[in-house]
């Protein structure tokens, strides 16, 4: 859910580069990639179930994350996922 926690980590280790957390874009980026890659792998009616607890974890503490929750654990298509993170992005603006 957080794989940019490793640069964060690293910067907070060698004190020589100030962190700049991810962007709400950027964090539904690397969700939909996590998406993409599952489908490749598995197919699309394994990975929608596999991702939806990271995707959870990915847009935990934004304003909207519960009602994401709720809809990506009803979505049963990559599509349906993306249409949603593309609405909560949306929805941050």
């Amino acid at each position: 859910g957080r794989p940019y926690l490793f640069g964060e980590l690293r910067d907070l280790v060698d004190g020589t580069r100030l962190y700049v957390p991810p962007t709400p874009a950027q964090i539904v980026a690397c969700a939909l990639t996590q998406l993409s890659l599952a489908a490749e792998e598995k197919g699309e009616r394994r990975a929608v179930p596999e991702v939806r607890k990271q995707i959870a974890a990915y847009v935990s503490g934004f304003r909207g994350a519960a009602d994401v929750r709720r809809r990506v654990n009803a979505a049963v298509t990559c599509d349906e996922v993306r249409a949603l993170l593309d609405d909560f992005l949306a929805g941050l603006s």
